[in-house]
């Protein structure tokens, strides 16, 4: 409202109705007459509004922070009331499993296996001496059945959950993109976040330190259950005064990585073996845990026999810029082992083009490889 004498009279029919009403009452109605005063239509103003739509997050304390979410209030209404119909489904679920909500099969009108009559299901329809009835001998009793624990958590807190699992997991329904532009479809992208955490909060011997990098601290039982899962890590060697980041490092090597090896390569690497990639390993000739880097002139394909000899015995390989390979035996025999090559096909030195069938060539007086 704009206009400072339908303002004046707004406020004055508000502050009358809030003498004799709740406060939720005339929030309701002030919104709505102030609605009724606006000069310019609500489907102009709606469709302004709806512009600015969008998702932010904001830190808080504790490891936490706020998902926003700006959307027409009719959607937003609805993924509010789905979320908690689910939560009270899931809430009711858990309780019934776990017993504190459930009933015996009389009481809820189930078929009785009491009968006489001769009826196979009755209490004297058993074996000779068995007392049993069929329906004890088929159910375990209830005291020798584990019970669920049933779910702690509030209509809230199982709303929040099932907002975040949906979210990180499910497809849209509507789906633009192709095999080409995004292979599985936007179904198959998944959440990346960057965790900065020091290897002892990692490995539990404190209890501080980790964050989502240059944005929140979270705990540490969240950092361990992601690193747990987690593709790859990346080992961050730091100055140790300044803190300054001098090297980053990676156990598995990036899809590039295999790529160049795999053209490199061609099949294992050990000494007269040409077992196919398909049987190979990408191995560390200096060994990872030794503080072997994950770079091109320290991985090469192995296959399963000589990876395992090379990695549990005396054996040991060094590698030059070029990809040469050097071994060496437990007795001190050393075999170099160079690249595979490849084959070149040059163009003719006499210019001949496509169409030209009586055209000679000179052959190279070396072999191209």
């Amino acid at each position: 409202m704009d206009d400072d004498e339908t303002r004046r009279g707004w406020e004055e029919v508000v502050l009358s109705r809030a003498e004799r009403d709740s406060p939720a009452r005339v929030r309701a109605f002030a919104r709505e007459l102030a609605e009724s005063v606006q000069p310019e239509g609500m489907t102009t103003r709606h469709a302004r509004a709806a512009r600015a739509r969008g998702v932010s997050v904001r830190d808080l304390a504790d490891g936490m922070a706020e998902l926003s979410v700006i959307l027409p209030a009719t959607v937003a209404y609805g993924i509010r009331d789905r979320l908690r119909r689910q939560a009270a489904v899931i809430r009711a679920s858990s309780r019934a499993v776990a017993g504190d909500g459930g009933t015996d099969e009389l009481a809820t009108g189930g078929p009785s296996h009491a009968s006489s009559d001769g009826d196979p299901y009755s209490a004297t329809g058993g074996l000779p001496g068995d007392t049993a009835t069929a329906a004890d001998r088929a159910t375990p009793s209830r005291a020798d059945t584990p019970r669920a624990s049933p779910d702690e958590r509030t209509l809230a807190q199982i709303g929040a959950d099932l907002c975040a699992d949906l979210l990180l997991t499910a497809a849209p329904t509507i789906d633009p993109t192709t095999e080409a532009t995004c292979p599985g479809g936007l179904g198959a992208i998944r959440a990346q976040i960057q965790i900065t955490v020091p290897v002892l909060t990692l490995l539990g011997h404190t209890d501080a330190g980790a964050a989502v990098a240059g944005r929140s601290p979270i705990d540490p039982e969240s950092v361990r259950h992601l690193a747990a899962h987690a593709p790859g890590w990346d080992r961050v060697l730091c100055d140790p005064v300044t803190g300054t980041v001098l090297e980053v490092d990676r156990y598995s090597p990036s899809a590039a990585q295999r790529r160049y090896l795999a053209a490199r390569d061609q099949h294992c690497r050990a000494p007269g073996c040409r077992a196919p990639l398909t049987r190979c390993q990408l191995d560390h000739n200096h060994e990872a845990q030794h503080g072997g880097a994950t770079t091109l002139t320290n991985l090469c394909h192995l296959c399963v026999r000589h990876h395992t000899l090379k990695t549990e015995t005396a054996w040991s390989v060094t590698q030059e810029s070029d990809g040469t390979l050097h071994f060496r035996s437990p007795l001190g025999q050393r075999v170099t082992e160079t690249p595979p090559p490849r084959i070149m096909f040059l163009p003719d030195s006499d210019g001949a083009g496509e169409g030209h069938t009586t055209g000679t060539s000179t052959p190279p007086d070396a072999a191209p490889f």
